[in-house]
């Protein structure tokens, strides 16, 4: 059998296509893009306050109503409505004078249009106990149009998750006759409830406090 001779030519040729072959393969760097929301911030604009109103005997209660706030003093617009409602700090109870004093009143910020979920606790206190059982979180229905401004404030329970929307930018409804309460990415909510004495008797003219837990999560 004589041997097979190739070409110069020929080889070349060999070369070339397996070298045509390789070139299927491919690698390349793609970009991943993140962009991260601003920390939500929860700040006081009024604290909550029940004065000196409380009576000192061992198990009274007293509840300040801080359900219907009024239009301007939780920045929200309802095209009527008082500044703020006549009932907004009201107590009763036999275990306060009967009156007025002063809802918490706290304000979120964050990036508008975005859900925000909010948890309202009661404190069991060593001289008292505290439910937020009175209050409500602001719901804007995001028009920007002030003759259909349907912003309502939504009852809330204690302990239990609530979750609403920050203000769009269309929600600051600047339109005729609107007063331009509402901010973009502001929301505010209100705070009373129902103060229990505990079962020591109180030392007249004295101020007590706690503390109750308000945690606000995207």
């Amino acid at each position: 059998m004589q041997p097979i001779k190739l070409s110069p030519a020929r080889l070349a040729s060999i070369v070339l296509f397996v070298a045509s072959g390789a070139s299927y393969a491919a690698s390349e760097s793609f970009n991943v893009t993140v962009t991260t929301l601003p920390d939500v911030v929860l700040s006081q604009k009024q604290a909550l306050s029940f004065g000196a109103n409380m009576f000192v005997t061992a198990g009274g209660t007293c509840l300040m109503n801080a359900t219907v706030p009024g239009e301007g003093a939780l920045m929200q617009y309802q095209d009527t409505g008082a500044a703020t409602a006549a009932s907004f700090g009201a107590l009763t109870g036999l275990g306060c004078v009967n009156g007025t004093a002063t809802p918490g009143v706290y304000k979120i910020k964050g990036l508008g249009s975005t859900n925000v979920t909010i948890t309202i606790d009661g404190v069991v206190g060593a001289d008292f106990n505290f439910s937020p059982n009175s209050g409500c979180i602001v719901n804007f229905d995001n028009s920007a149009a002030a003759a259909d401004s349907q912003d309502s404030c939504d009852a809330f329970v204690p302990g239990t998750p609530k979750t609403t929307k920050l203000p769009a930018a269309t929600a600051t409804e600047e339109g005729s006759g609107a007063p331009g309460y509402v901010v973009e990415g502001e929301l505010v909510f209100s705070v009373g409830g129902t103060v229990t004495i505990g079962g020591t008797d109180l030392t007249p003219n004295t101020a007590y406090t706690e503390s109750f837990p308000v945690n606000v999560v995207y």
